[in-house]
């Protein structure tokens, strides 16, 4: 009789661990314990894959911004960088709000750190991310993926299927 072995394997330096989540018969049984714990951690509203991709685009696109501003500030503040007739309802909405805020300043690093949690987002939905969801739920989106036991990157972790010959 043969049996498969399904492990999960988690592959970042001194964290690495493997785990064994099953034995099964079949081939399938196999992939559907490998797909159930691939979306394990998965918020209902963004799975963890797309959120943290999500995170770093912002973050790259916020840093962008900020040398790009360092390095050729724009009159008038940050915010006339953007044009407003091409952003969406959403981004439309929060750069309104950043406006009564922000209006005449530069984006800097100080000025960054000075953001509310609420101003982040809102900044993020002008660089045309999470516009589909409200501050709350973004809110609980970065607590549900902030927490320790989902802050595994799905990029370091790996499942393989060996089989064996048991009598």
């Amino acid at each position: 009789m043969k049996v498969i072995v399904v492990e999960r394997r988690y592959s970042y330096y001194e964290d690495s661990y493997t785990k064994v989540l099953g034995v099964c018969m079949t081939e399938s049984k196999a992939d559907e314990l490998i797909e159930i714990d691939k979306h394990k951690d998965d918020h209902p509203l963004m799975n963890k894959n797309r959120w943290l991709r999500c995170q770093e685009s912002c973050y790259e696109t916020k840093n962008s911004f900020i040398n790009n501003e360092t390095i050729s500030p724009k009159r008038g503040g940050f915010l006339n960088k953007i044009h407003y007739s091409n952003l969406n309802k959403a981004s439309k909405l929060a750069y309104d709000y950043l406006k009564e805020k922000y209006e005449g300043k530069n984006l800097t690093i100080e000025v960054w750190r000075e953001m509310s949690d609420i101003d982040e987002f809102r900044l993020f939905q002008i660089f045309g991310y999470y516009t589909n969801i409200t501050f709350e739920e973004y809110k609980e989106l970065d607590d549900w993926y902030s927490t320790r036991e989902r802050s595994e990157d799905p990029e370091d972790i790996y499942y393989y299927k060996e089989k064996y010959e048991v009598l």
